[in-house]
């Protein structure tokens, strides 16, 4: 019988990176790991994507539907999720419903249709939403991962995975940039890249699981990622596949010895269920972090080592999630009635902050009153739509009901909003830091012999 994995695809760069926890595991053993209104509304997509490609549906009709996560009375831990009118919501515990809205049709057809584009373009056989063996990798019996789409096609598996989030993800990762010739031009050392460690479980596990596909001689990856527009391949022979798969077995193993190695990081700890109360990740940001910035009272310029700032630079995400994390610890004791002292000994005690915004209760009960009430002229105002919601005016519309046509023509033609799009600005990007390794270029040249920061404040 398939079961979930602990040590799962989706987290395999906390676990499996070269530079990953390997404690991780143990120390999340029995710790909660709750669901977020973007895990709810991520997992509403995924299903409504999967019905479409499975029934042939088009995303459009799914619109308004509601999708319900709950939990059976008997097993409260156990999360499941239905269309609402599949269930008895009084029978069991709804712990969130996500109604799907336009933008969210948006996304799924974009994801929907690129998939449907694949297998028109290579021929290939379609499996969807598959449970992948992957106990082979992470050593628990039975364990499987769910890959959202299977393709095989020729001598290539692909694997299609859909992200309904805003923070990048890309379906590989550069250890190190290529290094080219300033004369030639020509590459004296290729990048070093490395596969999305999720996908390339899946695809692991897809070739074991069809392995009577075909002589499969290559992978190919993808991650799908409508809210940003962004779309990202990689292609690897499965020689490369197996010998990768092999480093994060041995990771998978050194999981589960006594005595397995912490390393904190940010992006280790960001999703870590054990982060709450990992004694190691304490003693990083208390005994490295903040004791490493100078004493500010006095205001002085303090020297640092070569590249002590960029190391002081890469600990502040984990800091301010520490920070975090120690303010919700704080609320949920206060909360539960637990005594909370400071360090001069003066209690810590919940209060009401400041109230939210004011809302209309009931929007349809409140446009009946105002046209009751002959105050449409004063209670609504005109306000311009953004240039991005004027740009989805401009392509065919979806039919909303049975009563209209397959498709209407687009509220925008394309002469009127050439003349639109001419009064359109947008501001560029504001500066941000990043490694080396990222695949966006650099806003000014590097000069790899000028000389390190070597003062924290100048």
């Amino acid at each position: 019988m398939a079961a979930h994995a602990k040590l799962s695809p989706s987290s395999v760069k906390r676990w499996g990176d070269k530079d990953g926890c390997r404690a991780s595991i143990q120390q999340s053993e029995g710790k909660p790991n709750r669901s977020s209104i973007a895990s709810w509304n991520g997992s509403a997509e995924h299903m409504v994507a999967a019905d479409c490609l499975t029934n042939g549906f088009d995303p459009q009709v799914f619109l308004g539907r509601a999708i319900v996560f709950y939990a059976e009375i008997e097993t409260p831990t156990e999360e499941h999720e239905a269309y609402v009118e599949a269930i008895n919501v009084l029978t069991v515990i709804v712990n969130h419903t996500v109604t799907l809205d336009q933008d969210a049709i948006d996304r799924i057809n974009a994801y929907v249709s690129y998939v449907r584009d694949r297998v028109a373009v290579t021929g290939g056989t379609l499996f969807v939403e598959q449970k992948l063996p992957i106990d082979h990798i992470t050593g628990e019996p039975d364990a499987t991962g769910t890959g959202d789409t299977c393709i095989f096609a020729s001598e290539e598996g692909e694997i299609i995975d859909y992200k309904s989030g805003s923070g990048r993800v890309n379906a590989y990762t550069v250890i190190a940039q290529a290094i080219i010739d300033m004369f030639t031009g020509e590459i004296t050392t290729p990048a070093v890249v490395t596969p999305n460690g999720q996908l390339a479980m899946y695809a692991h596990g897809m070739l074991r699981k069809y392995d009577l596909m075909g002589d499969i001689k290559r992978v190919r990856l993808v991650i799908v990622q409508p809210r940003i527009n962004h779309v990202s391949e990689f292609v690897m022979s499965v020689a490369d596949l197996n010998s990768y798969i092999d480093g994060i077995a041995a990771a998978a193993l050194e999981t589960q010895m006594p005595g397995a190695a912490f390393n904190p990081t940010s992006d280790n700890c960001f999703f870590c269920p054990g982060r709450i109360d990992c004694a190691p990740r304490q003693q990083l940001v208390l005994s490295k972090a903040i004791a490493a910035f100078p004493d500010l009272d006095d205001a002085q310029p303090r020297p640092v080592t070569d590249g002590e700032l960029g190391a002081l630079f890469g600990l502040l995400p984990l800091i301010r999630k520490w920070g975090d994390d120690v303010e919700q610890r704080v609320l949920m004791a206060l909360d539960n009635g637990q005594t909370v002292l400071t360090a001069d000994g003066t209690r810590l005690k919940l209060v009401t902050g400041r109230k939210g915004n004011k809302a209309w209760a009931d929007e349809v009960a409140l446009t009946a009153l105002i046209e009751e009430m002959r105050l449409r002229n004063v209670m609504y105002v005109d306000k311009l739509i953004t240039p991005t919601q004027a740009e989805k005016l401009t392509g065919e519309r979806k039919r909303r009901n049975s009563t209209e046509p397959a498709a209407a023509p687009a509220a925008i033609g394309p002469v009127k909003w050439t003349r639109l799009a001419a009064l359109i600005t947008q501001p560029e990007g504001k500066a941000e830091i990043a490694l080396e390794t990222d695949p966006r270029p650099a806003r000014h040249s590097i000069d790899a012999a000028s000389e390190p920061v070597t003062d924290l404040f100048t």
